[in-house]
C-alpha cells in the first residue's frame, strides 16, 4: 500500500517537474579570459513571475532581481573562465542572499566665496570592500577618495581635472609672448579653471546590486588679475559601485558654455601619488618598470589603460575614452604628487593657444582598486573590460 502511495505521488509530480524544464529559460553568457570575471550586474531578458530563481554554471542560486519597468531580470554574478550557462526557472524560490548595503552620508561643509556664495557638502559610500568619500578639502580642487575597508590601500584623484595657462581669446596670447620675453613671469589675462567643487551629492540605487552616488559640482574659474569668468555650465560626475567588486566606475561631464584657448594643459583626470618614484605598466608594456622624475614632469607613453602602484597600493585604471577625447598634443603626464591625462597641450611651442570649443565632454574612468590581491595581470583587465 505505502509502495502504492509513493507511485502515485510520483505520477503527480510528474507532470509539474516536466513543465518547469520546459519553461526554463537559459542565457550563455561569455568570458572569453582565463579567470572569472569580477562581480557586476548581467542583464537577461527572460520572463518571470513574482517567484523564480538563476541559476549560475554551478548549479548554486545567484541573487537576482526582477526589473519590472524594464522587464528584464537583473542578477550579480562572476562568470567564470570560458563563460556559463545562467538558467531561469519561473516559480521556484530564490535561495541566494541579497547585499546589506550600509547607510551612505552626506554633510553642509559650510559657505565659500568663488564669486558668488556656494555651500559645499561632503558625501560617503561603499560596497563592503570599499569606501568611497568625497571630502570637502581646503583646496577647490575637488577630490575623491577611494580606501579599502581592510588594509592600507588608498587612491586620490580629481574626476574633474583642471585647466591651467588658459585664456578668453586667441590674440592675447601674443602679450603673453611678449611679457614672457621681457622677464614677466606672469599675466593678468591667464586664467585657472576648477570644475570639481562639490555642492550637491545623492546617492541613487538603481538596483539592489549596485550604488551610484551623484556628485554635482560648481565650476570656478579666475584670472590672474582676480576676475571671476563664466566658463562653464552644469558639471558633475557619477559614481558607481558594485556589491562583491572592486571595480568602481566614474562618469564625468562638463559643459563648456564658451570657447577659449590653452596652452598649459587641460586636464581630464588627475591622480594622486602619495610618493616617487611609483612603478606603471601602460596599455602592451610586459611589465611594470620604476618610473623616475628628473625635472618638473615626466611624459609617459599611453593609449588607455594603465597598472599603477605606489605606497599606497596597486590600481588598475581604464580610460578609454582618452584618445577620443584628445584636442592637441594629449599626453599622461606625471608630476611629483600626481598623474595627470593631458587633453590638450602645447608648452614644448612657446605660448601656442589651443582651441578649446564650448559643448559637452564626457569621460569615463574605470578603477580596479587593490589591484595586488587579484591574480589577474594587465591584459587580463583589459579583456575584461
Amino acid at each position: 500500500m505505502r509502495q502504492l502511495a509513493i507511485a502515485i505521488l510520483l505520477l503527480c509530480l510528474m507532470p509539474v517537474i516536466c513543465v518547469a524544464d520546459e519553461e526554463a529559460q537559459t542565457f550563455e553568457i561569455a568570458n572569453t579570459t582565463e579567470h572569472a570575471t569580477a562581480p557586476k550586474v548581467i542583464t537577461l531578458d527572460a520572463k518571470v513571475s513574482a517567484k523564480f530563481a538563476v541559476e549560475g554554471p554551478d548549479g548554486k542560486h545567484v541573487p537576482s532581481w526582477h526589473d519590472t519597468k524594464a522587464g528584464k531580470v537583473l542578477i550579480l554574478a562572476e562568470v567564470p573562465a570560458g563563460g556559463g550557462t545562467y538558467t531561469v526557472r519561473d516559480g521556484i524560490a530564490n535561495r541566494a542572499k541579497d547585499p546589506r548595503w550600509s547607510k551612505h552620508k552626506t554633510k553642509s561643509e559650510g559657505k565659500l566665496d568663488i564669486g558668488k556664495v556656494i555651500t559645499r557638502v561632503s558625501g560617503s559610500f561603499g560596497n563592503e570592500l570599499l569606501e568611497v568619500t568625497v571630502p570637502a578639502l581646503p583646496t577647490v580642487h575637488g577630490r575623491m577618495i577611494i580606501k579599502a575597508r581592510r588594509g592600507g590601500y588608498k587612491i586620490e584623484l580629481s574626476p574633474l581635472g583642471a585647466g591651467v595657462g588658459s585664456i578668453e581669446r586667441e590674440e592675447i596670447a601674443a602679450d603673453i609672448e611678449a611679457a614672457l620675453a621681457r622677464g614677466e613671469n606672469t599675466h593678468k589675462e591667464i586664467f585657472a579653471s576648477y570644475p570639481s567643487i562639490a555642492t550637491g551629492i545623492e546617492v541613487l540605487e538603481p538596483n539592489p546590486y549596485q550604488r551610484v552616488m551623484r556628485v554635482v559640482c560648481t565650476p570656478w574659474a579666475r584670472k590672474n588679475s582676480g576676475d571671476v569668468i563664466e566658463l562653464y555650465g552644469a558639471c558633475g560626475y557619477d559614481i558607481t559601485v558594485t556589491w562583491g567588486s572592486p571595480v568602481v566606475s566614474i562618469r564625468s561631464k562638463r559643459n563648456v558654455k564658451t570657447t577659449y584657448w590653452n596652452h598649459n594643459g587641460v586636464n581630464l583626470n588627475e591622480i594622486y601619488v602619495d610618493a616617487q618614484p611609483v612603478q606603471m605598466q601602460c596599455d602592451a608594456e610586459a611589465e611594470m618598470t620604476e618610473r623616475k622624475l628628473t625635472g618638473n614632469v615626466l611624459t609617459i607613453p599611453f593609449e588607455q589603460t594603465m597598472r599603477l602602484k605606489d605606497k599606497t597600493g596597486e590600481t588598475i585604471i581604464h580610460q578609454p575614452d582618452f584618445k577620443k577625447l584628445a584636442i592637441y598634443r594629449e599626453c599622461v603626464v606625471l608630476a611629483k604628487d600626481r598623474i595627470m591625462t593631458v587633453q590638450s597641450q602645447s608648452w614644448h611651442e612657446g605660448w601656442k593657444p589651443i582651441e578649446i570649443k564650448a559643448g559637452d565632454y564626457e569621460d569615463t574612468i574605470t578603477l580596479v582598486c587593490d589591484a595586488a590581491k587579484s591574480a589577474k595581470t594587465l591584459k587580463d583587465w583589459q579583456q575584461e573590460f
